[in-house]
């Protein structure tokens, strides 16, 4: 057995905390983003594919990605986003439905991203990174805009991403909506803001809802 799967949840949590100054600065260039969204793709991929691989050592080769790298852990994060899919619009032609493509990868990796993105990991920060980088895709993929809301709805009801951080996302302004950069064009992230509304409508109600009660 790997001696990462013996790793305790409170050692696992420092490995993934663990974000120094000069991670936070680096900037990889346009190949070694590529290069580490390969690697994000190729290690969740084994998930995917069915291979018995522990939790712990997939969460270790992720962060690992940061120093060999030379990223920030925010990077990471995003990159991870977009690993998931990139999966699934390689899957997507067998599927019939980006949705059903979208579903058919998220399902076995939900131990895996719910512990990534735990807002106990590194505050509702984490979450935001996961949410701006599916946004940012999104303004640039209309099938997947399309198919925005229902991922949305999976990754909250698989307790991957929270409430309260879809809904400060959704509320934020639009360079924290996809990220500084990442979108050029307003109208496309309006367009990505409608056609989340009406989940993000039905988070409010159902939280109003428990509040009544």
């Amino acid at each position: 057995m790997d001696a990462a799967a013996g790793l305790s949840e409170l050692e696992l949590r420092s490995l993934l905390d663990e974000d120094d100054e000069s991670g936070e600065n680096a900037v990889g260039d346009d190949y070694s983003e590529r290069a580490c969204l390969n690697d994000c793709i190729e290690t969740l991929q084994r998930v995917t594919n069915g291979e018995d691989e522990a939790v712990s050592v997939i969460l270790l080769e992720l962060n690992g990605l940061k120093n060999t790298y030379q990223m920030s852990i925010h990077q990471v994060n995003r990159l991870l986003a977009r690993a998931v899919v990139a999966i699934a619009e390689r899957a997507w032609s067998r599927q019939g439905s980006l949705f059903a493509a979208l579903k058919q990868t998220v399902d076995p990796l939900v131990p895996i991203l719910a512990r990534y993105f735990n807002p106990r990991q590194g505050g509702r920060e984490f979450q935001l990174d996961c949410l701006r980088a599916l946004a940012a895709l999104a303004a640039d993929d209309e099938p997947l805009r399309k198919a925005l809301a229902k991922l949305l709805h999976l990754l909250y009801e698989s307790d991957v991403l929270e409430e309260d951080a879809i809904l400060e996302w959704s509320k934020s302004r639009d360079a924290d909506f996809v990220g500084a950069g990442e979108v050029d064009h307003h109208h496309k992230v309006q367009l990505v803001r409608q056609d989340i509304a009406p989940f993000v409508q039905w988070l409010v109600e159902a939280d109003e809802d428990e509040d009544d009660d």
